[in-house]
């Protein structure tokens, strides 16, 4: 005996899912256009995103110069000894010495201001500035670091208060 009630209702069922079926997801215009506004936006960002991360990359470099020196003048107050911090403009970089314990040798530590994460460029450098055993610079001296697109920014170290800035 066959019972047509339910064979109606099975078939029904089948055509209501077959046609959602159909019409669900997206079709290719849509995503070309969702595609198309994010190229947009893309292309928007990323200037502002490049000239962000070169101040970003700036404003490390001059802040990692500044605990520099001021480490290299702590040093020369605690030793009781003179210490310098070395330029070398050709390779964007400094050197200096420190002591991490009383009864260790000097371990010279090179900063590499040329490459990641900084890429940046020192300019004007004096070839060495020297903290007397007070840990006072002996004369005052200004660093010019640059990046590629970014602005110039200057470092002056003062010997009359020792007080490092960044302009």
């Amino acid at each position: 005996m066959i019972n047509r009630g339910n064979a109606k209702a099975s078939v029904w069922k089948r055509s209501a899912t077959t046609s959602a079926k159909k019409t669900a997801g997206f079709t290719l215009i849509e995503i070309m256009i969702t595609v198309l506004i994010i190229g947009i936006l893309a292309s928007i960002a990323l200037p502002k995103y490049r000239s962000w991360l070169q101040t970003h990359r700036l404003s490390l470099a001059a802040r990692v110069l500044q605990a520099d020196l001021r480490r290299v003048s702590a040093i020369a107050r605690t030793t009781g000894n003179s210490a310098s911090i070395r330029f070398f403009e050709t390779s964007n970089s400094y050197s200096f010495e420190q002591q991490a314990f009383a009864d260790d040798a000097n371990e010279v530590v090179n900063v590499h201001l040329g490459s990641s994460p900084y890429w940046t460029d020192i300019q004007s450098t004096p070839t060495i500035i020297t903290f007397n055993h007070f840990g006072m610079a002996t004369s005052t001296e200004s660093w010019v670091l640059s990046s590629i697109d970014g602005d110039p920014v200057t470092l002056t170290i003062r010997a009359s208060t020792n007080e490092v800035t960044i302009q």
